[in-house]
Order: structure tokens, then sequence, then C-alpha cells
């Protein structure tokens, strides 16, 4: 499938690209998208969660309006991993 863009330059949504759209967000996917937003930017979490970037923005949004931002903002190096550790586990 031929990929096309936005005029704005993003890109349109992809069913070969973004594997996981209009699939539920993960406890673990929303504090990446948190805590990794100012380095990464949209683009590039986008593309590590198999997601199209306006998906991205909208849990921005969701996560800003019911407080979970600054909380997950907020985790510690370890309390991330935490999270990480206990998603691994329980695929197990």
């Amino acid at each position: 499938m031929k990929t096309s863009y936005y005029a704005n330059g993003k890109m349109k949504y992809n069913p070969e690209v973004h594997k996981n759209h209009k699939k539920r967000w993960t406890l673990e996917e929303r504090v990446y998208v948190a805590r990794f937003y100012d380095f990464d930017g949209v683009w590039l979490i986008a593309d590590a969660l198999m997601r199209p970037e306006y998906s991205i923005h909208q849990v921005i949004v969701t996560m800003k309006k019911n407080g979970e931002w600054d909380v997950y903002k907020s985790l510690s190096h370890d309390e991330y991993f935490e999270i990480v550790e206990a998603r691994d586990r329980g695929m197990k």
C-alpha cells in the first residue's frame, strides 16, 4: 500500500504501518508518551507505538484533561521499568 501524507507532512492512516490503531491504549504506552514526548516528539512516538500521529495528540489531550499526564510524566526511571516488568510478567 502506498503511503500518503497530509498537507502538513503528517502520515495518513496506513494499516501496514499503524497496526495498533483503534486498539486500547495500554498503561505502558500512555506512560511512554508522557515520559518521552519532550525528547522524541510525536513522529517518533507514533512510529514506535505503531499508531497514527493524530492518535498520539488525542491521547495527550485526554491524559491532560484527566490528570494522568503530570503523574506519568513525573515517574522515575525505576517506576517506569516497574510498569514494564509488570507487563512482561503478565505476558508469561
